[in-house]
């Protein structure tokens, strides 16, 4: 084992001040990478939501980075790159769910066609990379692993009130916006950083040697990230996080001792099932109990999300999950298969909390097939090659990917590439024709890279501009002639829609604020869509569609008041006594989630109301 973990370092490099010279050098090539992995700290707190606008304009200028880099790389080194199997599933995946939501859906979430391109192109970079040398993946983990300890350290120093925190009711965040994706991407990692603090220990028990500082800074750092990150993770309250450290820990431990957890397994296999038994059941009866109503909530949202799968089995377009989910809901309880606590604890999300569910409703049935088989195909690659610490973090982030929305997370989506280039360098080679003209392939990889990417980016231009040059003031002002200027780069932004359709409403453009809201609606389930444009129908006298707007507010959202109170007024300008009737007794019947002086309003209202038609 010594010889097996120390005898690494040759593979880094020699010994010799002029070899470790050149090698630092070389690693300079992944500089562009490093900006890629930074992309998780990027916080930008003038522009509105700052913690997610700012990392993307930083991807994609770290993308074109990347993109330069590796051409000239395939230029100057002649270094043998070959496409495997699963390079070409990988990109049938990317590319098919491009195509099709160009083809048969309407792509309004252009930012994450955007990213499945450059996610895709991502994967084939660091494939490049990591088989032309053994010292760029060096090079590249141990640069995740200090950007892990920077991001955990980060949340120490929130805790302890050192920085400030992006949520306004949670001081414990990192560099996101809640602290959900921030314990799970810390999760997602610190397997990884176990792995090598076990693989590296050896370090500490052989006399010092300089040459062997890499292992030495290795080990320090991945050391550290455990230990910080085990001082926020319980601070997170995250059960998500806390399962996905765990998944991705057994892994480790089951890949790293192997033997010796068989032998354990089979003298005390009684013992163990038994202990693995009540451990399960007593820490799942624990974590319902930490938070009931968000268990509840999320077990609601994966029925109402498996009744929109089965309504579209091939998928209603990627970004277009949350319209779906809305449909799905209001259907559901309309037909008045909604018992009370489901009606109390609904709400209206922009995730499924369970990817694999959200890929089926987005990308159809196919394509769900395609992602489980390539996900189930690198794992097994990764444990006959014995790449503990990519198929344990892999393992973390699909144990988190059932019950959370980590590919709805920018930072968490340049993590599966790393782990699958990883796992995949090098490449189990396709026929011969595949593995010939190696050199050829690789700048052919980099050269269409280059240009997708190039591609991308000029798209993605206005957009970063209007970041830029507005930050946060859209949310804010009333200039509409500002907004019509803004709205081709922010189309796909749901906020600016919201914002931009309800200040069109304010100013009596009701047709128009019409048209920016059904937008908007495409990519979300929020009532309050339906209620403005059911106020603004209702302004126009178009009283049918403002009925429709507003009972399907109602129905998506049936805890929710207001929907009811816009239906009462609604019914009171027609002159149906009825149904008017009808929507006050349901506003001073239903018990609100939390109660509020508007509330309190209404409900006087309301009573005033059937006293006067008694």
């Amino acid at each position: 084992m010594k010889k097996n973990i120390l005898g690494n370092t040759a593979a880094l490099g020699s010994k010799s001040g002029e070899n470790w010279a050149v090698s630092a050098c070389r690693q300079l090539w992944l500089l562009p990478f490093f900006g890629v992995f930074c992309t998780a700290l990027i916080v930008v707190p003038s522009w509105t939501n700052g913690t997610v606008t700012g990392k993307y304009v930083w991807f994609y200028g770290s993308m074109l980075a990347v993109a330069v880099a590796a051409t000239v790389f395939a230029m100057l080194e002649r270094t043998a790159w070959r496409a495997g199997f699963a390079d070409v599933l990988i990109a049938a995946y990317g590319v098919g769910v491009v195509c099709i939501n160009l083809l048969c859906f309407r792509p309004v979430e252009a930012t994450k066609l955007i990213l499945m391109l450059l996610i895709v192109v991502l994967y084939f970079y660091f494939s490049i990379f990591l088989q032309a040398s053994p010292r760029f993946r060096y090079g590249l983990w141990l640069f995740l692993l200090v950007v892990a300890l920077v991001e955990a350290v980060w949340g120490v120093m929130q805790l302890h009130g050192i920085l400030p925190h992006y949520h306004g009711y949670f001081r414990l965040t990192g560099s996101f916006y809640n602290p959900g994706p921030y314990a799970c991407w810390l999760a997602v990692i610190v397997p990884c950083a176990f792995y090598y603090v076990l693989r590296d220990i050896i370090c500490t028990k052989v006399h010092f040697k300089l040459g062997r500082w890499p292992v030495y800074l290795r080990w320090i750092v991945a050391l550290m990230v455990c230990i910080c990150t085990a001082l926020v993770l319980p601070a997170s309250m995250s059960r998500t996080a806390w399962l996905g450290a765990l998944a991705g820990g057994i892994t480790v431990m089951v890949m790293v001792k192997q033997r010796l957890i068989t032998a354990i397994f089979r003298r005390y296999r009684t013992f163990v099932i038994i202990g693995g038994a009540v451990l399960l059941i007593a820490g799942g009866a624990g974590m319902y109990a930490v938070k009931k109503d968000s268990a509840d909530g999320r077990m609601l949202i994966w029925k109402i999300s498996a009744q929109a799968f089965a309504k579209a089995p091939l998928g209603v377009g990627t970004g277009h999950f949350p319209a779906a989910y809305g449909r799905a809901q209001a259907a559901y309880f309309r037909s008045g298969s909604g018992s009370e606590r489901e009606e109390y604890i609904a709400g209206n999300p922009d995730a499924a909390f369970n990817e694999y569910l959200q890929i089926g409703i987005e990308q159809g049935a196919i394509f769900l097939a395609l992602f489980l088989f390539i996900t189930g195909y690198s794992l097994y690659i990764g444990i006959r090659r014995r790449r503990v610490a990519a198929v344990s973090g892999m393992v973390a982030l699909l144990t988190v990917a059932f019950s959370s929305y980590p590919f709805s997370v920018l930072p968490f989506l340049i993590l599966p590439v790393f782990f699958l280039a990883d796992i995949h360098s090098p490449a189990v080679c396709l026929p011969a024709v595949w593995g010939r003209g190696a050199f050829v392939w690789q700048r052919l990889a980099a050269y269409a890279g280059l240009v997708i990417v190039l591609l991308c980016c000029i798209n993605r231009y206005p957009v970063c501009r209007a970041y830029h040059e507005c930050g946060g003031e859209w949310m804010h002002g009333n200039n509409i002639e500002e907004h019509e200027r803004l709205e081709t780069a922010l189309g796909d932004n749901l906020l600016f829609l919201f914002h931009y359709g309800r200040m069109l409403s304010d100013a009596g453009r009701y047709a128009d604020s019409n048209r920016i809201l059904q937008r908007a609606a495409t990519i979300s389930c929020d009532p309050m869509l339906y209620c403005i444009m059911g106020r603004n129908c209702q302004s126009l006298k178009q009283y049918t569609d403002a009925e429709q707007c507003l009972r399907q507010a109602a129905d998506m959202v049936p805890a929710r008041l207001y929907p009811w109170y816009l239906l009462t007024k609604l019914y009171a300008e027609t002159g149906d006594i009825e149904k008017m009737l009808s929507a006050a007794k349901t506003v001073l019947l239903k018990v609100p989630k939390i109660e509020s002086t508007a509330i309190m309003e209404m409900r006087t209202e309301f009573e005033k109301i059937l006293i006067k038609h008694k």
